[in-house]
């Protein structure tokens, strides 16, 4: 049985492999009319225990100050960049409204070895990078420190054949916090 990340690979358009902006909008546009539970998202991927720079994890997070902050992500989207001694920064692409996680990604591509992206390439980039460069912009609103003694559980690796797909789909809680107010506030970081 196809898991839900190949069912909705699967419906995307092939221009996606090419990573084409165009396509890429036509997707999210159309996984509206598919209809799943955040839970199923939750629990597709590879369970992994640890992680490593470049890949991308969906993953339960209780924010260790999470209580006297406005708002965080629960279960981030997260491409971690850098280690720290109990954590890792990361880039939660949940932060941003996807036409601009389309635009992060198309940036992002160009850090990746090759344009095969079934063979498990990882992005490579650093908060310089993020900084400096204009198209990486929409990235700094992204840019996350996580506790790994905060993650709830296990982290579930998503295979990069698969980015596209999973960078579009609706798994972000933000609590009581709706996702709009959170776009328009990385907006203003642009």
């Amino acid at each position: 049985m196809a898991g839900l990340f190949e069912k909705f690979s699967n419906l995307k358009p092939s221009e996606i492999a090419t990573h084409k902006k165009e396509s890429l909008e036509w997707f999210r546009a159309n996984l509206k009319k598919l209809g799943t539970s955040k839970n199923t998202l939750r629990n597709e991927g590879t369970r992994v225990s640890t992680y490593e720079m470049g890949d991308m994890y969906l993953m339960s997070y209780d924010a260790k100050y999470g209580d006297v902050m406005p708002y965080y992500d629960r279960y981030p989207l997260v491409l971690p960049f850098e280690f720290t001694n109990n954590g890792f920064y990361g880039l939660n692409l949940h932060y941003i409204a996807p036409r601009y996680r389309v635009a992060l990604l198309e940036g992002l591509y160009e850090t990746v070895d090759n344009d095969d992206m079934d063979s498990g390439q990882k992005f490579r980039f650093n908060y310089k990078l993020i900084k400096s460069v204009s198209r990486l912009k929409y990235g700094k609103p992204c840019i996350k420190r996580y506790l790994t003694s905060h993650i709830d559980g296990t982290m579930m690796k998503v295979d990069s054949k698969y980015w596209d797909v999973v960078s579009m789909l609706p798994a972000s809680d933000f609590g009581k916090v709706n996702t709009n107010t959170v776009y328009a506030d990385s907006r203003k970081q642009f």
